[in-house]
């Protein structure tokens, strides 16, 4: 089995593999109706036994090397401040990826920050082929993210939003290996 980092850095924050003792703080920063309106796959309201389950899951993807779950957290401080994943389709050349933050961490660029560091572990790391994400189409701040991480408009995508209980079509946006070696290796 490949072995990859179970950390990634970027300028202002550190992406690392969850640990048991993360649930108090996802589970937290979850339970806010806010942040949790624009997720595809978090329920409401969100409690510390969900964050613990989901962790556990998470674990076992990684080890079966069909997710990838990071934890963003602030460096100095090590506060736990949201969430980026990527999914590796069965053929395992492409990733889907999702991301979350708290609140109060929204409109400070993170997401952006944090995104570009898993698209990059995604074409480098893991060499998938494509990524591609989909978001809420009223939550124009998520497509700005992905816009400005450097994806591209691929369609559009219908997925069952668990805490809404409806399935709604969703932007979907898409980057290839290709394109993303002419943006990022010029």
């Amino acid at each position: 089995m490949t072995e990859f980092p179970e950390e990634l850095e970027t300028e202002r924050l550190r992406l690392r593999r969850h640990r048991p003792s993360d649930a108090g703080e996802i589970a937290h920063l979850l339970d806010d109706w806010e942040v949790v309106r624009w997720l595809s796959d978090v329920p409401f309201p969100y409690g510390f036994a969900d964050a613990e389950d989901w962790i556990r899951t998470a674990e076992k993807r990684w080890i079966a090397g069909r997710e990838y779950q990071f934890v963003v957290t602030l460096p100095d401080s090590g506060a736990v401040i949201g969430h980026m994943g990527l999914a590796i389709a069965t053929n395992g050349r492409v990733g889907s990826f999702g991301y979350w933050f708290g609140r109060r961490w929204w409109g400070q660029g993170f997401a952006t920050e944090a995104a570009q560091a898993v698209i990059a572990f995604g074409f480098l790391d893991l060499r998938l082929e494509r990524i591609q994400a989909a978001y809420h189409p009223d939550n124009a701040p998520s497509g700005h993210v992905l816009v400005k991480a450097g994806l591209m408009t691929d369609g559009v995508r219908t997925i069952d939003f668990k805490a809404l209980g409806q399935a709604v079509p969703c932007p979907l946006f898409a980057l290839s290996r290709q394109d993303y070696l002419k943006i990022y290796a010029a």
